[in-house]
């Protein structure tokens, strides 16, 4: 009987035991890590492990990329070095960087919960990331950043670095970039009245352009309608030309066939018949055409 109750009470222990791991066991999921503190001192998990009761404390901390936008518009906008200002938009993609040293960073100054809160990482990195884009804005002229945003891309990410004290600076997307409205520029700041006059002459130097574009547009399209004119009127003097030395050849064969029937009749006492009369009309015009031709290669 005594050996049934210690197998009995064995049994209970092995089973509490089990059941007792069992909800020991936390896994992260993946993106995922546990950070767990320890009596000996804290440890990072990516995958599963044992957090006992009242002796472990296990908190998630969130590896996946996470977005920051820096909005930089109207009054906020940054100043190029030409003194025109510029609306900047900004995505920049951060993430936690997984490895012990890292996680473990973060999570001592940050704190797990907040290391995925928007909040957080606009305190921590806007400052950064708009000094960044100041500084980038400054070295380059307007038509510059508009034309090569890669490089304003690249210059930022240079400046601010992949290494933030645990977090990593995967990418910067440029959503917006275009020069702010004048109505937005103190005329009272040194920059903003070298940006309005910057802005003032390229826009004036560009309508100047643009009338005087419009302008060679305008004499060209002159051009080629008195071209087009010249030669409707050359044609309609060739056609009339030609017009009149048909008549001039109908009226001159009129005149052969009539001297041509008069002669023959003085000297023959007869009419030429159809057929003689096509013939010697046809020997004509041959004629005619062969010295209308002699006289044009004279000509």
């Amino acid at each position: 009987m005594l050996l049934g109750i210690t197998t009995g009470a064995t049994l209970v222990m092995v089973v509490g035991a089990a059941l007792l791991y069992g909800r020991a066991v936390v896994k992260a999921e993946q993106g995922h890590a546990l950070v767990v503190s320890r009596p000996n001192g804290d440890d990072v998990r990516f995958g599963s492990t044992v957090v006992l009761p009242l002796i472990h404390r296990a908190e998630v901390i969130d590896l996946r990329a996470q977005t920051l936008v820096i909005d930089r518009q109207a009054e906020r906008g940054v100043s190029c070095r030409d003194g025109v200002r510029v609306d900047v938009v900004l995505t920049a993609h951060l993430r936690i960087n997984p490895t012990n040293d890292d996680v473990l960073k973060v999570a001592r100054t940050v704190g797990c919960a907040r290391a995925s809160d928007p909040a957080t990482l606009q305190q921590l990195f806007e400052g950064k990331l708009s000094e960044a884009l100041k500084t980038v804005a400054v070295q380059l002229d307007f038509e510059q950043m508009h034309r090569d945003r890669q490089v304003v891309k690249d210059q930022i990410i240079s400046i601010v670095g992949t290494d933030l004290s645990g977090w990593v600076l995967d990418d910067v997307v440029i959503d917006r970039l275009e020069q702010t409205p004048l109505e937005h520029l103190d005329p009272n700041n040194i920059l903003d009245a070298q940006g309005i006059r910057t802005i003032t002459e390229r826009t004036s130097q560009e309508r100047i352009r643009k009338h005087d574009l419009e302008a060679e547009t305008e004499r060209q399209l002159r051009r080629q309608e008195l071209q087009r004119n010249e030669l409707d009127l050359e044609i309609e003097r060739q056609l009339r030309q030609r017009q009149l030395e048909l008549e001039e050849l109908v009226i001159e064969l009129e005149r052969r066939k009539l001297d041509m029937l008069g002669r023959f009749r003085e000297t023959t006492g007869r009419e030429l018949t159809e057929q003689e009369l096509r013939a010697r009309l046809e020997d004509g015009v041959r004629g005619m055409i062969e010295r209308v031709l002699e006289e044009r290669e004279r000509a």
